[in-house]
């Protein structure tokens, strides 16, 4: 009795829907692609770039007998180095630095909303915004502190990520890692 499927039914349907338009993008997208690239060549681009896990069996099999099958898990990283970049080619536009920090938003905005987001990648978003946030109001950023305001984020939206592995050492690895480079600048500073 516990574990049959509760019935459920849609009472309410709004015309207009913004998980609705997004979804319908992001479909529009994957068409394109498949459309103007080899099938094996889109399963690819669309796993790594978008993150789109509907990857068939057989492509994961070719990654797998190589022993290259990190390569297909988007991560943070990939965030990060889009908007690194972003930054590197916008620098060189001469508008103020305000307005260069917005359009890189803008981008990563964009980007966010046409890729399936998975928990290390929305990590890598809100940290990136604390970041510009930051830096918008001159304060300084301490990543540790981020990492922790975006765990809360992240539980405050969907409690159930903390009984999940991939939020546990998402959030853990990058937390060690930002406390260990707090760590060895401290220590680089007392030698000088």
């Amino acid at each position: 009795y516990i574990f049959t499927t509760p019935y459920m039914r849609t009472t309410h349907k709004p015309s207009w829907s913004l998980r609705r338009v997004i979804y319908r993008k992001q479909q529009q997208m994957l068409s394109i692609l498949y459309r103007n690239l080899h099938k094996e060549n889109a399963d690819v681009v669309s796993h790594i770039f978008l993150g789109c896990k509907n990857t068939p069996a057989n492509t994961k099999f070719h990654f797998e007998k190589w022993g290259i099958s990190h390569l297909l898990a988007r991560s943070g990283l990939h965030l990060m180095i889009f908007t690194a970049c972003c930054a590197w080619l916008i620098r060189w536009i001469p508008i103020y630095y305000l307005w260069q920090d917005i359009v890189i938003l803008l981008l990563v905005i964009l980007y966010a909303g046409i890729s399936w987001p998975t928990v290390s990648f929305n990590r890598a978003l809100y940290m990136i915004f604390g970041y510009y946030i930051c830096r918008a109001f001159h304060t300084r950023y301490h990543a540790h502190h981020w990492v922790v305001i975006t765990a809360i984020i992240t539980l405050c939206y969907n409690p159930i990520h903390l009984l999940f592995l991939d939020f546990q050492l998402s959030f853990a690895l990058t937390f060690t890692l930002c406390w260990l480079f707090t760590i060895s600048c401290i220590a680089h500073h007392k030698s000088k």
